[in-house]
């Protein structure tokens, strides 16, 4: 073993693992690593070590209207489940949807507590949506739902204006409150804020 990796011996095994695989591998290509890449990974193992993890359980993300469940430790852009499980209900279109909504739904999940994430609707297909304008409800006809740009959803035993408050607070998406219907719309557009039924 070289000197420079007694550095890493008291990390926990699966840290370790990690960091030998980082290091053996930039190794392959110079046996004995830059000073200051190796510094930049111990610093980086060390504050993953050191941060307390208060999150370990999945928040489920649940679709009401499919009745599907996904479990989600951490929302990663290149996961398509989530575009699955938030496909049109209504024509079963499965398109692209913004792997942010899922963070911040996440996100207010954890900060609030909740173990699950209730969502109404994710993807809309645009015929789905037209039908919707016919029959009198309260939907755009450029809804950013037929982008998948969008999605609304609830918290069980979390108040609805709790959950719009805070989102506004963190001020990076539009959020819509539908206080008769009992959820919250987010949306990747500019920010803003509206009320409706």
């Amino acid at each position: 073993m070289r000197p420079w990796t007694w550095a890493l011996a008291p990390l926990a095994p699966k840290v370790w693992a990690l960091a030998w695989l980082a290091v053996s591998g930039y190794a392959r290509a110079d046996p004995v690593p830059d000073k200051k890449v190796l510094l930049r990974i111990l610093k980086v193992l060390a504050a993953s070590r050191s941060a307390p993890s208060r999150h370990k359980a999945p928040v489920t993300l649940f679709n009401l209207k499919t009745h599907e469940a996904l479990p989600v430790l951490d929302v990663l852009p290149g996961r398509t489940d989530w575009s699955r499980l938030l496909r049109c209900h209504f024509t079963g279109t499965v398109a692209w949807v913004d792997p942010r909504l899922a963070g911040e739904a996440v996100a207010a999940a954890r900060k609030f507590g909740a173990d699950r994430v209730e969502i109404l609707s994710g993807y809309r297909d645009p015929k789905y949506n037209r039908l919707l304008r016919k029959k009198g409800r309260d939907v755009a006809s450029q809804s950013r739902h037929t982008r998948g740009q969008a999605v609304d959803f609830r918290l069980p035993g979390v108040a609805t204006t709790r959950l719009r408050d805070w989102l506004l607070r963190r001020g990076a998406f539009g959020v819509g409150y539908y206080p008769d219907s009992g959820f919250v719309h987010l949306d990747v557009g500019p920010p803003r804020r509206w009320s409706g039924q």
